[in-house]
């Protein structure tokens, strides 16, 4: 991470069979400096159709102008799914 602040959005989607949508969103400016490192939470209830052809998906989006590793280890570092009913 550069001297400069990151602005870091991560998302969880939702595939509902035809398009992704943004169904939660966490927005932080991480931590700046060589070495740096910062946590993101995203915390909530995901639902999805039982039907084939939905899923979810994890986006991380950041506004610093190179590549660099950020969330590059333990982006999904706990997930529990749980399948309720049928």
């Amino acid at each position: 991470i550069t001297d400069q602040s990151v602005f870091t959005t991560l998302s969880l989607e939702r595939f509902d069979g035809t398009d992704w949508s943004s169904h939660l969103q966490a927005n932080d400016i991480s931590a700046t400096g060589s070495g740096a490192a910062h946590s993101l939470r995203l915390n909530g209830i995901a639902r999805i159709g039982a039907t084939p052809g939905t899923g979810l998906r994890l986006r991380i989006v950041h506004s610093d102008t190179q590549t660099r590793e950020i969330a590059a280890s333990e982006l999904l570092s706990w997930c529990h799914i749980h399948r309720i009913g049928g």
